[in-house]
């Protein structure tokens, strides 16, 4: 194997591997399966998200409109969905899907209590081929190009 191959291998599937192993290890960070298509063109039916527990640094830096997040339904608090925070206001958060109409989303059950939100989306990781960071310190800015969604 070439020394450009193996770098590119190490780097873009060991190291992100290595992370999510720690993160899961220390329960910072927890994995979820997407149901349905209720984020696409974001996330898609059948992918793996990690999902960084809030604390308060995290909900502080983290918990903001665009990020993506998961939070139990204020109509039913037994299911988790996994949106996109769309504003924050008094009355609490505006969680959208991204693809509205295959979404049941604040629209549908009003602003969510912050408190209610318990993880902020950081990565896609499966497949492989459309592994991402989403939401983080090391996230391009806004526009850029592998940031696959819908603003």
């Amino acid at each position: 194997m070439e020394i450009g191959r193996l770098r590119e291998l190490v780097l873009g599937v060991v190291v992100p591997a290595g992370v999510v192993v720690a993160l899961a290890s220390l329960r910072v960070s927890r994995a979820y399966v997407v149901e349905g298509d209720s984020m696409r063109p974001t996330l898609h039916d059948g992918d793996y998200v990690h999902a960084l527990r809030l604390t308060s640094w995290v909900r502080r830096r983290l918990v903001r409109p665009d990020a993506i997040v998961v939070a139990r339904r204020p109509d039913a608090p037994e299911i988790t969905v996994i949106k996109r925070v769309a504003a924050q206001e008094e009355a609490g958060l505006t969680l959208l899907g991204d693809h509205p109409a295959l979404s049941t989303d604040s629209r549908h059950f009003g602003p969510v209590d912050p408190a209610a939100v318990e993880a902020v989306v950081w990565l896609r990781y499966w497949p492989l081929s459309r592994a991402r960071l989403l939401a983080g310190p090391f996230r391009p800015g806004r526009g850029a190009a592998w940031i696959d969604h819908v603003s």
